[in-house]
């Protein structure tokens, strides 16, 4: 809900999603990790607050990608859904990748096909 998301400072919202991020990079737990990006997916917090913890959104998105569990690839492709709608720049900007590392639409592609 945009009235409870709006109450959350930048540094708030920075922690909450830094700790979603964190949780579902680091479990072993398929569900989890579905459930770490199912909360990625369903946020309704602004562009101005995502704006310091865009990227590590958009990786913990990718490695659900990469995941061997079915729910897990869907909840991931639900985040990056969510994000493009959010976060349209930074997705543009990471579009392919850096420093050799594949992006998100080549996690998007690998993941569906």
């Amino acid at each position: 809900r945009k009235d409870v998301c709006s109450a959350f400072s930048g540094e708030q919202v920075k922690s909450l999603i830094t700790l979603v991020v964190d949780t579902s990079q680091h479990t072993q737990s398929k569900p989890t990790a579905k459930l770490c990006l199912w909360l990625l997916s369903m946020q309704d917090f602004t562009a101005a607050q995502l704006n310091k913890v865009a990227l590590s959104m958009i990786n913990a998105a990718i490695n659900g990608c990469n995941s061997a569990a079915t729910r897990v690839n869907q909840e991931a492709l639900s985040a990056l859904e969510r994000m493009l709608l959010q976060l349209p720049k930074h997705l543009a900007a990471n579009l392919g990748g850096s420093n050799g590392e594949a992006g998100w639409l080549h996690a998007v592609l690998a993941c569906t096909v």
